[in-house]
């Protein structure tokens, strides 16, 4: 069956369908982001983000050509790495309130024993 037949039969809500999309299209999108991310779980996680978007944006995709729909989903995984960096460098330099306070705390402490 072809693709354009899949993504028409997943627009009607076939999961059926969308399993054989996926079947088709997982190992090379995973290879893409498993070259591009720190862990193999982290790929992962990252592999189902793509699909659970492309099956909630499927009703509005519009296949043209095969290589538009792999340009498609290579775009949707950048973006998708894109914000896990984003979000793990947010938390790396994220510090709470209390932490500085500690710190102010500890140090003017330390400087009246000197």
């Amino acid at each position: 069956m072809s693709i354009e037949t899949l993504i028409d039969r997943v627009k009607t809500g076939d999961r059926a369908a969308f399993r054989e999309i996926y079947e088709r299209l997982a190992d090379r999108v995973f290879s893409f982001v498993r070259s591009r991310t720190r862990t193999r779980e982290d790929a992962l996680d990252t592999l189902q983000e793509i699909f659970a978007d492309f099956w909630s944006g499927m009703r509005g995709f519009q296949f043209r050509s095969e290589p538009e729909l792999y340009a498609y989903i290579y775009t949707v995984a950048k973006r998708k790495i894109s914000r896990r960096y984003r979000r793990a460098r947010e938390q790396m330099f994220h510090v709470e309130i209390e932490d500085v306070a500690d710190v102010v705390v500890d140090e003017a402490s330390h400087e009246e024993k000197i």
